[in-house]
C-alpha cells in the first residue's frame, strides 16, 4: 500500500513536469526571449558574461526589481542605493511602440487618464502637472491649485482655463482676455502688494474657481450690488468661487467731514472702483478663506462699524486700499457703495447710459 502512494506521488510530478514542459515549449520565440531578457536583468555577472541559474517569481514572465541591489532603477535614472547618487540614465528606445502594445521596461508611461479629467476637459487626461513640470509639481495628485477661469467657448461648451502668472492670454475668449487684463494690470502696476494673484496662482496649496457673472453662474446675478462677489462653497464647483463682473465697478462717497469742507477741500469725495480692483478684492477674501477658513468665517461674522465685518476691513484696508493708491485712484473708507458699468475691466469711467 505505501509503495503505491509512493507510486501515484511520483506519477503526479511527472505527470505536472510534463504539462509545464509542454506549457513552456507552447511559448513563442519572443516571449521566450523576452523573459529571458527580464531574467538576465537580475543577474549581477551579466557583464562577465556569465548566465548562472537565476530566481525568480515570475519566471520572466515580469521584469522584478531587487531592492537590496546597490543600483536600482528608479524611473528614468539608475540610483546608487549606497552612494545615493545617480549613476547613469536609461537608453530605451521606444520608436514603434504604440499604447495597445507597452512593454513593462518601457518607463515613464502614463497607463491610465486622470481620474479627476472629467473636471478639466482643456487639458489631456494623460498629461502630467498640465504640461508643465518646470513651473509645478504633484505632491498629492490631487486637482491643480491655482486660478482657474470657467467659460464657455463659441460652440456653447463649458471649458477651463488656467491663468498663467505672468504671461499674456493668445486665445480668442472675450471673458478669459479680460480676466488677463485686469489681473496683469494689478500686477504689472505693482499694485498687487500683499501679492494675492501670485499667491493663488503659484501656490500649490491654493485653489479657486473665477465664473464670469451671468445667470447661469451666478443665481443672485442682477440683484443689487451681487455682480461681483466670493463664495466659501459656489453654487457651480461647490468649491471656493469668485464671481466677477468684467465691466462691473464701484461708485462710493467717502464722507471727509466738517473740517474737510471748512478748510475748501469739500465736505464728500467721489471714487470709483475699477473691476480689476473689484476682481482684487475678492480673490482677497478667497486667500483669506484658504489661508485659514475658520478665522476667516469668524471675521466675515464679527461686526467692524462702517466695513461691515472685520474680514471686510482687512480685505479693503491691506489689499483693495493700496492697490486704488498705487493705481491713482480714491481709496474707499468703508464698505459701502454700489456697481456701475464702466468701459473696461481697467477703467474708472462710468459707461453712458
Amino acid at each position: 500500500m505505501k509503495k503505491t502512494r509512493i507510486f501515484m506521488l511520483l506519477m503526479s510530478f511527472t505527470v505536472l513536469g510534463n504539462i509545464y514542459a509542454q506549457k513552456e515549449d507552447a511559448l513563442s520565440p519572443e516571449e521566450k526571449a523576452k523573459r529571458e531578457k527580464n531574467i538576465q536583468a537580475g543577474n549581477p555577472f551579466k557583464k562577465f558574461g556569465y548566465k548562472p541559474k537565476i530566481a525568480t517569481l515570475s519566471k520572466g514572465k515580469y521584469l522584478e526589481l531587487h531592492d537590496l541591489d546597490s543600483i536600482v532603477p528608479i524611473g528614468s535614472v539608475m540610483y546608487n542605493v549606497n552612494t545615493q547618487k545617480i549613476v547613469s540614465f536609461k537608453q530605451i528606445d521606444t520608436l514603434g511602440l504604440s499604447e495597445a502594445t507597452l512593454e513593462p521596461e518601457v518607463i515613464s508611461r502614463w497607463f491610465s487618464p486622470d481620474p479627476l479629467a472629467e473636471e478639466f476637459p482643456d487639458k489631456s487626461p494623460y498629461n502630467f502637472v498640465n504640461n508643465n513640470p518646470i513651473r509645478f509639481v504633484d505632491p498629492t495628485g490631487l486637482a491643480p491649485e491655482d486660478i482657474i477661469i470657467h467659460f464657455t467657448d463659441a460652440d456653447g461648451n463649458k471649458q477651463t482655463h488656467t491663468y498663467q502668472f505672468g504671461q499674456e492670454y493668445k486665445g480668442d475668449n472675450a471673458f478669459v482676455k479680460d480676466v488677463y487684463t485686469a489681473l496683469n494690470h494689478i500686477v504689472n502696476n505693482g499694485a498687487d502688494e500683499t501679492g494675492v494673484i501670485k499667491g493663488l496662482a503659484t501656490d500649490s496649496s491654493k485653489n479657486v474657481n473665477l465664473f464670469e457673472d451671468t445667470p447661469e453662474n451666478n443665481i443672485e446675478h442682477g440683484k443689487l450690488n451681487r455682480n461681483s462677489y466670493f463664495k466659501r462653497e459656489g453654487q457651480n464647483t461647490g468649491k471656493p468661487e469668485v464671481i466677477w463682473d468684467s465691466k462691473g465697478g464701484t461708485k462710493f462717497t467717502n464722507i471727509k467731514g466738517f473740517i474737510s469742507w471748512i478748510s475748501g477741500n469739500g465736505y464728500s469725495e467721489d471714487g470709483i472702483v475699477s473691476p480689476s480692483e473689484v476682481l482684487l478684492h475678492e480673490l482677497g477674501h478667497a486667500e483669506s478663506h484658504l489661508k485659514d477658513a475658520k478665522q476667516h468665517y469668524k471675521d466675515s461674522k464679527t461686526n467692524f462699524g462702517i466695513y461691515n465685518t472685520r474680514e471686510e476691513h482687512d480685505v479693503i484696508t491691506t489689499i483693495e486700499n493700496p492697490a486704488s493708491k498705487k493705481l491713482g485712484n480714491v481709496q474707499r473708507q468703508g464698505h459701502y457703495g454700489f456697481f456701475i458699468k464702466v468701459k473696461s475691466p481697467t477703467s474708472t469711467t462710468p459707461v453712458k447710459k
